[in-house]
């Protein structure tokens, strides 16, 4: 099951970040996943893959740069091969929001669904936002 999941550093409250690194190295653990990040100020994705990688240091976390407004935000090929290899792409764009850009993301790889980190009265947790169609043929991980 291949999912994409929108973060969006700033918006994590400080206190959370642990939380939000935690939840997103669990699911990684178990499903293959493409993270799609909004870079608000420079350096919000950088300080949050570099969490991740602390959570995960066999892990190979890769930026990728996106254009959200392209039919493909990033190059298909270079993201389809990176999945395969068991990487885990971390598609970033400034000046625009997380779940645009997922949403965008998952449309062009076929992703299975689409998740999103929210701060909730739990704290910050990661929650299914939809569960997209499988379409047999579409998508560059088809």
């Amino acid at each position: 099951m291949l999912t994409v999941v929108a973060v969006d550093p700033a918006a994590i409250p400080s206190g959370e970040t642990a939380a939000a690194v935690t939840a997103i190295a669990s699911f990684a653990r178990r499903y293959e996943c493409l993270l799609a990040c909004a870079e608000r100020t420079p350096g919000d994705t950088a300080h949050f893959v570099a969490r991740l990688r602390g959570e995960l240091p066999r892990f190979r976390f890769v930026p990728l740069l996106a254009d959200p407004g392209a039919r493909e935000p990033v190059d298909l090929r270079l993201l389809t091969h990176l999945i395969e290899e068991g990487a885990v792409p971390v598609a970033a764009a400034s000046d625009v929001a997380a779940m645009p850009l997922a949403a965008a993301l998952a449309a062009s790889v076929g992703a299975d669904a689409l998740w999103r980190v929210a701060d909730g009265p739990e704290g910050v947790t990661l929650h299914v936002t939809e569960w997209l169609p499988v379409r047999p043929g579409q998508g560059c991980l088809s």
